[in-house]
């Protein structure tokens, strides 16, 4: 199963912290069983606009999409405030590989009136970084390019972020990954609170946050 890796941490976790033993054996048994029951196929049609977010982490190598264009539906009438911050913050998001791949005659040509729009940044901390850049790639890189000191973002929360993701076995396999993450920091002492999804058993598309205490 792609997510054994995953699963193995969590089951390491049982061992070592027997007083939480009841607990993370009821969370094991909602994950096992809400991925599985996710939608693993999505209708695309090969015009959207999308982002990929590879992982390798605990043994395991999957991977994430974002339907950018879903940003529109978040977005409605135009809420979101912008934040202008130094280019650095943002560029140092791009990986290196994405650096060298990148389409720079594309980057180049950007018409000038959407080289200043806002980038789509989103939480993540799933790789060491705490944000994770998933629209506005070729922008940050033009930008670089001719000096430019500053950027215009919009940094959407972590459910936001979810809501953008191509399908609900993303979304729960995000859901997931970055729950063991935070309950392997809590329960070595690493960070202080524990917020963690959960899911329905009898309806495992049903999600909801607790903080695992």
């Amino acid at each position: 199963m792609i997510v054994r890796g995953y699963f193995r941490v969590l089951a390491n976790l049982m061992v070592q912290f027997n007083a939480h033993n009841n607990k993370l054996q009821a969370i094991f048994d909602e994950y096992q069983a809400a991925l599985p029951k996710s939608s693993s196929t999505y209708i695309y049609s090969g015009t959207l606009e999308t982002f990929r977010q590879d992982l390798i982490k605990h043994e395991v190598n999957v991977y994430f999409v974002w339907n950018i264009d879903q940003w529109s539906n978040i977005n409605t009438n135009g809420q979101f405030v912008e934040e202008e911050v130094p280019l650095g913050s943002i560029y140092s998001l791009l990986p290196l590989g994405t650096i060298q791949n990148i389409d720079q005659q594309k980057a180049l040509n950007l018409p000038g009136n959407i080289i200043d729009d806002p980038v789509l940044v989103v939480p993540w901390g799933l790789n060491g970084n705490s944000h994770l850049l998933i629209d506005g790639h070729h922008r940050i890189f033009r930008k670089n390019h001719r000096g430019d000191t500053d950027v215009k973002v919009h940094y959407l929360t972590e459910d936001q972020s979810i809501q953008m993701m191509m399908s609900e076995r993303y979304k729960n396999l995000y859901r997931i990954f970055i729950s063991i993450t935070r309950l392997h920091d809590y329960l070595n002492g690493t960070r202080n609170d524990c917020p963690i999804y959960r899911f329905n058993q009898g309806n495992p598309s049903k999600s909801y946050k607790q903080n695992y205490k």
